[in-house]
């Protein structure tokens, strides 16, 4: 699991962006690549979904996102989803599908900001500490269970709330970046699973695409 978390990390962190302070003019065309992701995420046996990560590659930020070496626990941008309620509905064999929403509000993903990170994938809280930097909600988002292979989680998310920081002498605001984010991820392999009957741990990467 932490090598692919790894092995996301370092081939976001390989991709050359542009680092600026971003002008609202200059917000991520839609349709275009706009952040790079990896990290776990854990289904508990009551079917409640945690999703967490980092953002190794943001565009219009820069690559190599890291206090150091491009590990997790080095992270500077992270992301923790609110407690995700999963309903399954079988789709043929063992291949489930997943819709997920939030048990309580409408939240969906906070974004945190940390200048000297100490992120550790055992422990999910590491994962919000910092800087609240951005909230998005979900117009929609799933998982499709596909033991033995790669599984896809696809979201849809709209920014709902952000806030002004400040990294490596310039200040950012997402809400510049973009509004909504078409988000796409595969996890790696796990064996066959049965939804709300067995936790389940998994590693995933993915990319989100500036959306309208």
């Amino acid at each position: 699991m932490k090598k692919l978390i790894a092995l996301f990390a370092a081939a976001s962190s390989a991709t050359v962006w542009l680092s600026a302070q971003i002008p609202t003019s200059n917000r991520v065309p839609a349709g275009v690549l706009a952040v790079h992701f990896s990290g776990r995420a854990t289904v508990s046996t009551a079917g409640v979904l945690n999703i967490y990560g980092i953002f190794p590659t943001i565009d219009g930020i820069g690559s190599g996102l890291f206090n150091g070496d491009a590990d997790a626990r080095n992270a500077h941008f992270t992301f923790r989803s609110v407690p995700l309620r999963t309903t399954a509905v079988p789709v043929k064999a063992l291949v489930s599908f997943l819709g997920l929403a939030p048990v309580e509000g409408e939240g969906f993903y906070n974004v945190y900001f940390q200048s000297n990170p100490n992120r550790d994938l055992s422990r999910i809280a590491t994962f919000s500490e910092g800087e609240l930097i951005a909230s998005f909600r979900a117009r929609s988002a799933s998982v499709t269970l596909m033991p033995h292979t790669s599984s896809v989680f696809r979201a849809s998310l709209q920014l709902a709330t952000s806030s002004d920081f400040s990294f490596r002498g310039r200040t950012y605001n997402l809400r510049n970046l973009v509004d909504s984010l078409q988000v796409e991820a595969s996890t790696e392999p796990f064996p066959s699973y049965e939804a709300g009957k067995e936790e389940l741990t998994f590693g995933y990467g993915g990319h989100g695409v500036a959306a309208q």
